[in-house]
């Protein structure tokens, strides 16, 4: 696991993850509202370790300032030049298909760190699910993945692809199970995991970055994600607890159920904001899947929430870039903008998820 320490009167945090280092653009994008990027080159520590390599900065969060997460983070892995992708001995895939776009990129992520950490030259054939649910059309991910890892779409003439099922790659952290000879993954976090999202999610084609940019609105936002999982919500939350977000029944004024967190309850949108003393003025977009219009109407009316009426692709950037985020801790989706935003410098108090690897351990399946 990471370890945190507070940087003596920097006011910031140093989290040493076992992946890449960032340095990150606060600001909008030139041509979005609120004028040009503001280039801040974030600070960082090279850890003498046996790790390959190094950590993040995450700011200490202040809802007057938030951060505002940009396009392209850099990324520096310690090692000094790329892999020598040409000298891989052996290739690894997933098979089979299992999800949508989110587990697609969990799945993804895992591939990539078990390539990147394995003692031999690996390369990860992307899976024909993957390359479904996460295309190239919308993501430009691998000009970003290949200073670190080798990625293609077929493995070289002679070397021979190991394939697992993507079910199993997806879980391979949570249950543990074994892929390639390999119970587990090596050097795991939800930070670790962030910082290989962003390189995917982080990186849309230009028409993916008009969309986000018709659908952003002026200034911080706060974006809500409403999903009730074909049904399953309510189960899946009873099964692992409420423990997975922050607010508390001191913030609710009674305990926090499964029905709030599912049906994003007036009740509980309210008790995370005023927990994390988020601006009243800041407008509120709505994220959902489209299985509880009842409630999405609810949203729009009480809390002026507006839809964003974009892609999957387009809803998931527009989640991470909120300066606050309401999401559902049974959904992947909200579990990888919380990973992702965390890994690129929010903090824990921009969300009221708690910043946990997912899946977890004892997650309904």
């Amino acid at each position: 696991m990471p370890t945190i320490r507070q940087v003596a009167g920097l006011g910031c945090y140093i989290v040493a993850s076992t992946l890449l280092v960032v340095t990150l653009r606060v600001g909008p994008d030139p041509g979005e509202p609120g004028g040009d990027v503001v280039e801040h080159a974030r600070l960082f520590e090279k850890y003498q370790a046996t790790d390959p390599f190094v950590g993040v900065v995450v700011e200490r969060y202040q809802a007057t300032k938030p951060l505002r997460i940009a396009y392209d983070p850099v990324i520096k892995p310690r090692r000094a030049a790329p892999p020598d992708c040409a000298r891989a001995t052996r290739a690894v895939t997933g098979n089979s298909t299992y999800g949508r776009l989110n587990n697609a990129l969990i799945a993804l992520a895992h591939l990539l760190e078990f390539a990147a950490t394995a003692p031999e030259p690996t390369m990860v054939v992307l899976p024909d699910h993957v390359k479904e649910w996460v295309p190239r059309s919308e993501f430009n991910y691998s000009g970003a993945l290949g200073g670190w890892a080798c990625v293609a779409d077929a493995a070289p003439a002679g070397l021979r692809v190991e394939a697992a099922d993507l079910r199993d790659i997806y879980w391979w952290a949570a249950e543990p199970t074994t892929n390639f000879g390999v119970t587990g993954l090596r050097s795991h976090s939800a930070e670790l995991k962030g910082l290989i999202l962003a390189q995917i999610v982080m990186r849309p084609q230009p028409g993916l970055r008009a969309l986000v940019a018709r659908a952003t609105p002026k200034g911080p936002y706060v974006a809500i994600h409403l999903r009730s999982l074909e049904g399953t919500c309510v189960a899946r939350l009873r099964l692992e607890g409420v423990a997975v977000q922050r607010v508390t029944a001191r913030d609710m004024g009674r305990d926090v159920t499964a029905e709030d967190l599912c049906s994003m309850s007036g009740a509980y949108v309210k008790a995370a904001l005023r927990m994390d003393a988020v601006p009243k003025n800041w407008p509120i977009l709505l994220v959902h899947d489209g299985q509880n219009t009842q409630k999405a109407g609810k949203l729009r009316k009480n809390w002026h929430a507006v839809e964003t009426h974009a892609t999957a692709y387009a809803d998931l950037i527009l989640a991470v870039r909120s300066a606050y985020f309401i999401g559902n801790p049974a959904s992947s989706f909200s579990a990888n903008v919380v990973m992702i935003r965390r890994a690129l410098g929010a903090a824990p108090e921009s969300t009221n998820l708690r910043v946990l690897d997912f899946p977890r351990p004892g997650s309904y399946k």
